[in-house]
């Protein structure tokens, strides 16, 4: 089984977002996208290629970033297809 690398990142004046990394297959997907900065200097600093944008909901304070992140890295954006009119960029739709 497979240990995911988590990396916290501050974001905004207020808020995080968070790395997580598989070593075995080279994914890297963000939950949520504050701020595209910090995001970019996190992945460059770990070495490690944004694959997917996970998103919790709409909201600016986390899917701010979404739609350069996506530009930038050709990554898949989920989430929830209850939200999926208001998440930027959005591929992926889930639900229960």
């Amino acid at each position: 089984m497979a240990t995911l690398e988590v990396h916290q990142i501050p974001c905004l004046s207020d808020n995080y977002g968070y790395l997580i990394h598989d070593p075995e297959t080279g994914v890297t997907a963000t939950i949520d996208t504050p701020e595209v900065a910090p995001v970019n200097a996190a992945l460059a600093q770990k070495g490690w290629k944004l694959t997917h944008i996970l998103n919790t909901h709409h909201h600016f304070d986390h899917a701010g970033g979404n739609l350069e992140l996506k530009k930038q890295w050709n990554c898949v954006i989920v989430g929830s297809r209850d939200d999926a009119d208001r998440i930027p960029g959005i591929d992926i739709k889930v639900g229960d």
